[in-house]
């Protein structure tokens, strides 16, 4: 099959064009051109699971200069009004972000070639399947020096070497990511050899880590690869905390051991989010950090949810197991998290609130069922979370299934969670029909206070009140606030 339709691309042409007229080999490498064979050659079989809202090049260039492949980026942006940005000065790597400024910018990597030449750079790559490359001199062939159009057909990720992996230990975390991405399977040599090197994952920055991990999980059946690397220990070398929870044992609620527990919440909630309401995947679908969702925060917080459960487990001399505050010690424990794997405040807090409150919606009705106040005041306290703390304790849910929790009592708990949470939808459109009767200017000025937590209380009882019904005028609202802080300040 020919590949000259690369030429059709505007960016590629663009690049090629400059490329042309200063005189520089280059060639495009990476996980655009094996997207680009995979969805061509039908032969494959293979489909993405999903494409990116952006567009990524990377083009190894071929220069006799030093920092010549940084120097060509900068040309690349001139002309291409694009932005320039230094990526590692020591390797002459660059990038060229063109778009900026919208939903969609396009990526543009450029990389001077390992070894001087495409032969040896192809080579020094993590994965057959990110080793072909292409000549926009020679457009109808692809240069495959390691059978990468074999692996690709055989639906394999394998690693080029264990050196290479050495050399860069985040490629580790990628053979999962791509694994997730591409629906392959990774090699036995390649999982060994995974296994082998984990511990190298120390070493990488956390910020690197982050964005291969939430990568996965922005795919679906992330459950599947987070086994695959607890059996390989990348996920103990990964998370301490989670390697920690190997020890806590099964008991009478929860039929597996903490870990596989853990995993398995995972993979429930990744099954109840597949039948779930439009309402819900329409939350779980924002955007909270750069080109992350709600959904796959959501799926962090569920593997972490039990990192406090190791340091509180105690068992009773009935024999008994319990684990007291470990909601509010593995929130705690999700901070430290966050501030070695660098996580932005929106995704740490995101993360810490849902560790936090995961025992609420169970907890609602640990004693019948609760009036309306209660869940109420549930929906004020939790927020826009709710949508996603239910998912998670719907995960949290399926992971249980010992026999102190019979599957009677189970369904029923379900079914409590469906009401809990289209019974949320039902109150935030309430709430946007009828405006408040009184805003924190109005309580100031009536009451003549300044502003303080008093404030807060004030509107949150008006708030439950008139959602009770219990006020439905101005009038009744000032009478009721008035009331209100008299008692308070009794």
């Amino acid at each position: 099959m020919g590949w000259s339709a690369l030429l059709k691309d505007e960016y590629i042409k663009a690049v090629n064009d400059i490329a042309s007229g200063a005189f520089v080999s280059i060639y495009l490498v990476g996980g655009h051109l094996r997207d680009f064979v995979m969805q061509a050659d039908t032969k494959f079989d293979t489909k993405l699971e999903s494409s990116p809202a952006y567009l990524d090049y990377d083009f190894a260039v071929k220069t006799p200069k030093q920092n010549g492949a940084i120097e060509f980026a900068r040309l690349i942006s001139e002309k291409l009004n694009g932005v320039f940005v230094l990526l590692d000065e020591k390797n002459d790597t660059a990038r060229v972000v063109l778009n900026s400024d919208t939903a969609s910018p396009v990526n543009i990597d450029f990389a001077a070639c390992v070894g001087g030449g495409i032969e040896s750079d192809v080579m020094r790559r993590d994965y057959s399947v990110n080793a072909l490359a292409w000549d926009p001199l020679d457009p109808d062939n692809l240069i495959d020096k390691v059978q990468a159009m074999k692996d690709i057909e055989n639906r394999l990720i394998r690693a080029l070497s264990q050196a290479n992996l050495i050399d860069d230990p985040l490629r580790i975390l990628r053979a999962y990511r791509f694994s997730a991405a591409l629906s392959f399977s990774i090699d036995k040599t390649t999982q060994d050899w995974l296994a082998q090197h984990a511990q190298l994952l120390s070493i990488v920055a956390g910020e690197r880590i982050s964005t291969e991990l939430f990568a996965l999980f922005s795919h679906s059946n992330t459950f599947i690869h987070l086994q695959a690397m607890a059996n390989n220990k990348v996920l103990d070398a990964v998370f301490p905390e989670l390697a920690a929870t190997r020890v806590v044992t099964a008991n009478a609620y929860h039929h597996l051991a903490l870990l596989d527990h853990s995993l398995e919440a995972v993979r429930q909630m990744e099954f109840y989010y597949d039948r779930a309401s439009i309402q819900l995947k329409e939350s779980c679908n924002q955007i909270i950090g750069h080109k992350l969702t709600r959904l796959a925060v959501t799926k962090m917080a569920t593997l972490l949810h039990d990192i406090g459960k190791p340091a509180t487990w105690e068992i009773t001399p009935e024999g008994r197991h319990t684990f007291y505050a470990h909601d509010s010690l593995g929130a705690k424990m999700s901070d430290e998290t966050a501030a070695r794997l660098k996580w932005s405040k929106s995704v740490s807090r995101f993360i810490n609130r849902l560790i936090k409150w995961h025992l609420r919606p169970g907890a609602l009705f640990h004693s019948g069922e609760p009036t309306q106040k209660a869940v109420n005041r549930f929906y004020r306290q939790v927020g826009t979370d709710v949508p996603e703390l239910i998912l998670l304790a719907y995960g949290d849910l399926g992971a249980t299934r010992g026999q102190g929790l019979v599957d009677e009592a189970r369904a029923r708990l379900e079914n409590r969670f469906d009401d809990l949470l289209s019974g949320y939808f039902l109150y935030i459109e309430e709430q946007a029909r009828t405006p408040r009767f009184l805003t924190g200017a109005d309580v100031m000025e009536l009451l003549q206070i300044a502003p303080g937590p008093v404030v807060g209380e004030l509107l949150e009882a008006l708030d439950e009140a008139q959602t009770l019904k219990i006020i439905n005028s101005r009038k009744e609202a000032e009478r009721f606030a008035k009331e209100h802080f008299f008692k308070q300040s009794q």
